[in-house]
């Protein structure tokens, strides 16, 4: 499992970023693509939610949404995908 410190630190984005509030596109990829991630790996969405202070909502969303974004190859999506080793 890549832990989110080494994610965050292959994207040069503070954990911190990644796992706030923040509405910008970067932390946020960087959050649904670890959210993806992480359910990948057998992890429950409330499981998910609880480590990112989210709701589970929240990370069906994210999921839902990174999904989309894999469907129609978003070329910005990509550089998160890389940093954890994500094969489609």
């Amino acid at each position: 499992m890549i832990e989110l410190s080494t994610y965050a630190e292959r994207l040069k984005i503070p954990v911190e970023r990644i796992t706030g509030r923040s509405r910008k596109r970067e932390p946020v990829y960087a959050r649904y693509v670890y959210f993806l991630y992480m359910r990948n790996l057998g992890y429950t969405y409330v499981e998910i939610a609880e480590k990112f202070d989210k709701t589970h909502a929240s990370v069906i969303f994210g999921v839902k949404t990174v999904n989309e974004l894999i469907e129609v190859n978003d070329k910005y999506l990509e550089r998160f995908l890389k940093a954890i080793d994500y094969e489609q």
